[in-house]
């Protein structure tokens, strides 16, 4: 049966497994794209240029983001790229259907299960796993027109969606406690000897850090044990920098979907260290010019 309006936010059989190290990747990308708590000093400051008009109607775009509202723009911004930032990491892409708000001539954004989720030309088809239809009845497939589908991927510097669940994969691969070969020994009461343990978890952090190359990610290890001081800041501050690229993405493709609803108001943020200023102060760091602390400290947003 084919329905069409609106789209499924959530489909239980659709959720992943992750391992550790994938699940705290994917749990640390967004907590450095925008400030965890707004405060007064800060030099973060947001801003919706436009005529009260259109600012309300980019207003009622972010305020449905989250999970709730703010009166402050601040704090209303932050949440709202946090949200779409920390979707992104976990799924690599999202959907947003665009819906009318209750206030005429306003829209607002709800989310939508990123998969299974396929576009046909001018219309969204959306399948509703076997495993959940008993819980929608006769629903096989419900449609959306592509119009009121609002689509967002990892950004291209970051590799995109395609390079990003290729991350996750093979982060999800690295995790495994035991290779395959050890855990059907165990099943058939078969005793391993001589397989080191240690080694293969040291070869797995390894697969880890390679993957996790271009982002940056420290994999929470500030022990000493796996890296120099200096290799650790620098990937920290690569870190910072893969976060603001996001942050920038989300914030140009947020004013992007402003244009396409016809919305004059921009949204702008500033007062945080951009990608370009966070590769700078990486490279004075390499330079010896300016400490590893000094870098990390002004490359982050917190």
């Amino acid at each position: 049966m084919i329905r069409s309006g609106r789209l499924v936010t959530h489909f239980e059989s659709t959720r992943e497994e992750d391992g550790v190290a994938a699940s705290m990747f994917t749990q640390d990308v967004p907590l450095g794209v925008m400030p965890i708590s707004v405060r007064r000093s800060s030099p973060y400051e947001a801003a919706l240029v436009g005529d009260d008009l259109e600012r309300e109607k980019a207003l009622a775009l972010l305020r449905s983001v989250p999970d709730y509202d703010s009166a402050d723009l601040n704090e209303l911004v932050a949440t709202a790229v946090h949200d779409i930032a920390q979707s992104l990491a976990w799924h690599g892409r999202s959907f947003f259907e665009i819906v009318p708000s209750s206030e005429e001539s306003q829209s607002e954004l709800q989310e939508v299960v990123a998969r299974p989720l396929f576009r046909l030309r001018w219309f969204y088809v959306q399948i509703v796993p076997k495993a959940d239809r008993k819980y929608w009845g006769d629903t096989v497939i419900r449609v959306a027109p592509a119009r009121s589908i609002w689509q967002i991927s990892m950004p291209t510097a970051l590799d995109g969606y395609n390079g990003y669940r290729r991350l996750q994969r093979r982060l999800r691969r690295a995790d495994r406690l035991a290779p395959a070969f050890w855990q059907r020994d165990l099943e058939q009461g078969i005793v391993t000897r001589g397989f080191d343990f240690s080694e293969y978890r040291r070869q797995g952090e390894i697969l880890e850090a390679r993957v996790t190359r271009k982002w940056g990610w420290p994999r929470r290890d500030y022990s000493g044990q796996n890296w120099t001081e200096f290799a650790l800041f620098y990937r920290v501050v690569t870190f910072h920098w893969a976060q603001a690229k996001l942050r920038e993405h989300i914030i140009v493709e947020l004013n992007k979907l402003f244009v396409r609803l016809s919305i004059r108001a921009e949204l702008r943020v500033s007062g945080l260290p951009s990608a370009s200023e966070i590769l700078d102060f990486r490279n004075k760091m390499v330079e010896g010019t300016i400490t590893f602390a000094k870098a990390s400290e002004a490359s982050s947003v917190n």
